[in-house]
């Protein structure tokens, strides 16, 4: 497949995870089926966030473009996939001479990936801790932006006048010097903070930023609904020696954490994903962290081929 038609995939998931009929099951196989789809989804995401967090210098920028006659053009357009342009709205890009006097971004992107291990990173300002299976794409300049899929612990100094934006399942949160953790899945999130404050939106709905501060916790679910509880005195890196412990979590994203911790894939049926799950599992062996959590959320495990099903058990 050319990278043309991944980008455009990528481009129209990205507009789909704002839809009530979002398939998650198909999108999570979709960035499994090839290296390349987790990066164009990654990159998709990104220039969405860039264009909507400079929208109004792109307003000025087109606006004092004069015309120019058509011989005399130096520069040619940027082309972008036809998914893409609809990721990030009805949104006009033109290409000009850059004036010195216009703030650029110096910012390259980079990436960080954790395997059969948790990784510690240290990028745009943060201290970044990576839970098994999960990683982050990183844009750092005087915006630092970082995209997360998967589970992380971020300690971020504080700077007033450097906010970072992590972008994660469909939700943006802004940070100017805190420590907190961040675990998505299936559209779904949980944001809690141990130090500090931040700010977290649903990048697709209007329902505005909502608060986060130390003791709290924010669940951010696929229609952008956002809920806050207070949070347990667990440490927020607890899972990376001792036990996954979880307090009324989405299971998609328990689940979504059992994949990484053991690589094997498992998932969670749409019906039960938003169900809130609390309890302790242990990490070791993986057929015995998936059959704990199917007795202890009474679930059944359901093999499609190489993957795991957890979902409601089946009466007979």
């Amino acid at each position: 497949m050319s990278d043309d038609v991944i980008l455009e995939t990528a481009a129209s998931w990205h507009v789909r995870q704002g839809a009530d009929d979002m398939d998650w099951l198909a999108f999570e196989a979709w960035l499994e089926a090839d290296p390349r789809h987790r990066g164009a989804f990654d990159d998709v995401a990104m220039l969405d966030f860039d264009i909507d967090h400079h929208r109004d210098r792109l307003r000025q920028v087109q606006s004092s473009i004069a015309p120019v006659d058509r011989a005399q053009r130096w520069w040619r357009p940027l082309l972008l996939a036809s998914g893409a342009v609809a990721a990030v709205g009805v949104v006009t890009v033109v290409a000009r001479q850059p004036d010195s006097s216009e703030p650029r971004a110096t910012g390259i992107a980079s990436s960080y990936q954790a395997t059969a291990t948790s990784r510690d990173v240290r990028v745009a300002g943060a201290g970044i801790t990576l839970a098994p299976g999960s990683g982050i794409k990183v844009h750092d300049d005087d915006a630092p932006r970082i995209a997360l899929t998967g589970r992380a612990v971020f300690a971020v100094r504080h700077d007033p006048a450097r906010t970072l934006t992590v972008r994660a399942a469909g939700y943006a949160i802004r940070d100017v010097g805190t420590r907190f953790e961040v675990v998505a899945g299936a559209g779904t999130i949980r944001v809690r903070v141990a130090e500090g404050e931040l700010a977290i939106h649903a990048v697709a709905a209007d329902h505005g930023e909502v608060r986060v501060r130390a003791g709290q916790m924010a669940t951010g679910l696929a229609d952008g609904t956002i809920t806050m509880a207070a949070s347990t005195t667990a440490a927020l890196d607890g899972w990376r020696n001792g036990p996954l412990v979880y307090d009324a979590m989405p299971l998609g994203l328990v689940i979504a954490d059992v994949a990484r911790a053991t690589g094997r894939p498992v998932r969670a049926d749409s019906a039960v994903a938003q169900r809130p799950f609390s309890g302790v599992l242990a990490q070791g062996d993986s057929a015995a962290m998936i059959d704990t959590l199917a007795t202890l959320a009474g679930l059944e495990a359901r093999r499609r081929g190489e993957t795991i099903y957890l979902g409601d058990r089946v009466r007979r």
